[in-house]
């Protein structure tokens, strides 16, 4: 939990954080608003069309939506205001004394990673949904708090260079990587909640990448999280 608790700290104390959080809440709600009616209306009468009662396909949409709309908003969110994160990453880098060790994606490198993390997360999403009918509760907290795990660390991964194939060997080495993606796994399934906590968990995650502060060099090699440089 220690990486909420630091999130929190910096949140109540840095006026500037603050700020810059209010720019992709804002998003946040009317982006969700936004794809929540939009599904809505184009899902279920898909559904009612295969021959279901309205009520029914509306309780199966009610269902589907539930289960992955967090991971889903997540995603999306993420990808449309990249930007707005990139900067709480860096004013957290800046709080916590930390100068990245690699230099960070170029515009056009960092659209490109955004497209693969996009897609990553769009069929991870339904991966998810799948895992909790087999494994309810437990298959979708796994598979969403690994790619929650890759969403609120991105900002701060993509400053240092570091791209999704390469987060996938850094991430889970973190220090703390299972304690810090088993809660928001669980967060993900509340998407409202998500939907209004995702600055903050993009704070939480750029001080559990501050701390290690990895290069892209780190994924080239077998070292576990006791061997990444904590600060």
């Amino acid at each position: 939990m220690d990486p909420f608790i630091t999130a929190l700290r910096l949140f109540g104390r840095d006026k500037k954080l603050r700020k810059l959080c209010t720019v992709p809440l804002l998003i946040g709600i009317v982006l969700f608003g936004f794809v929540s009616y939009s599904s809505f209306n184009f899902f279920v009468p898909k559904i009612a069309g295969l021959g279901l009662p309205g009520w029914l396909a509306t309780v199966a949409y009610l269902v589907v939506w539930w289960t992955i709309a967090g991971a889903v908003f997540s995603t999306v969110l993420l990808s449309v205001a990249g930007w707005a994160f990139d900067a709480i990453a860096r004013r957290t880098d800046e709080l916590l004394g930390v100068t990245p060790r690699s230099a960070g994606f170029s515009a056009g490198d960092g659209f490109k990673d955004n497209l693969k993390r996009f897609a990553f997360g769009m069929s991870l999403s339904f991966v998810g949904l799948i895992a909790g009918i087999f494994l309810p509760v437990i298959g979708s907290v796994a598979v969403f708090g690994f790619l929650s795990l890759l969403d609120t660390t991105a900002p701060a991964m993509q400053r240092r260079g570091i791209g999704l194939k390469q987060s996938f060997k850094i991430g889970p080495k973190l220090p703390n990587a299972l304690a810090y993606a088993a809660p928001i796994g669980m967060l993900a399934t509340l998407p409202v909640v998500s939907a209004l906590l995702m600055p903050l968990l993009v704070i939480a995650g750029s001080v559990l990448v501050a701390r290690t502060n990895p290069t892209p060099q780190d994924a080239l090699s077998n070292a576990t999280s006791n061997d990444l440089r904590r600060i």
